[in-house]
């Protein structure tokens, strides 16, 4: 700096990166918009059935019961939107954990739901695990995510599965069912926001799977999917979480 002369900092942008980031943000929102525009519509169009001034009792209280149904996946919209902002912004803290712990916890919530649709739930643990290295909370979420697809998807009489086994990488955790499976061409894409595939309404979000790659991306572990819709039916979710090296 010369004695006299203004002093000016110099901050060159990665306009590349922060061209790929509002892409990114521009999908994210148009896909926001096109999943808000069909429950609004729905909303709407029942308000002006309840407005009516000779409408049946049983149809107003169906239109009410579809109100509500629309007004509750907003919420769940608008929950995991702002989940997913907080995941983008806030490194989770990660710490030794019981895996089995949180996969029993997750089993034991989703297990009612599976029997009532005639749906078999277990958990197979193939070996001594170590402690993992994770945020409980989020790892929890993961299964509860992945179960609820499984248990969303398959029919009555599909068997869902958790496997969680060691391998030299960590913990090996598969949730794995009998359903009739994900066509090849969607699967590139399942985890993109708001994508649904031939599935059409899910009664979801459409971003659990975004939110589930997220959490794991920050564990240092990938998610593999893999599924076949013909002979053998079935959906296969794949992923590896460090082990904590204090365990050993």
């Amino acid at each position: 700096m010369v004695p006299g002369k203004e002093e000016a900092w110099l901050f060159i942008a990665d306009a590349g990166e922060s061209h790929r980031g509002l892409q990114a943000l521009r999908r994210l929102l148009s896909g926001l918009a096109h999943e808000l525009r069909t429950p609004l519509v729905t909303m709407l169009t029942h308000l002006e059935v309840i407005r009516l001034p000779a409408i049946a009792p049983e149809i107003r209280t169906q239109s009410l019961q579809i109100l509500e149904e629309e007004t509750r996946r907003m919420l769940r919209m608008a929950h995991d939107v702002l989940d997913l902002g907080r995941l983008a912004s806030e490194p989770l803290a990660l710490r030794p954990l019981d895996l089995t712990a949180v996969v029993r916890a997750a089993i034991a919530e989703k297990l009612p739901e599976a029997q009532a649709r005639g749906q078999a739930l277990s958990l197979e643990i193939e070996a001594e695990l170590p402690m993992a290295l994770g945020d409980a909370d989020r790892l929890k979420q993961v299964f509860l995510n992945l179960l609820d697809n499984a248990i969303r998807y398959s029919r009555a009489g599909d068997r869902i599965t958790v496997t969680l086994r060691r391998v030299p990488e960590g913990i090996r955790c598969v949730v794995a069912d009998t359903g009739p499976g994900i066509p090849e061409a969607h699967l590139p894409h399942v985890i993109e926001p708001f994508y649904r595939g031939e599935a059409g309404e899910s009664g979801g979000s459409g971003l659990g799977l975004t939110i589930v790659a997220e959490i794991l991306r920050q564990h240092q572990a990938r998610l593999e999917i893999e599924s076949r819709t013909e002979g053998e039916t079935g959906t296969q979710v794949r992923f590896t979480l460090p082990a904590w090296v204090g365990s050993e």
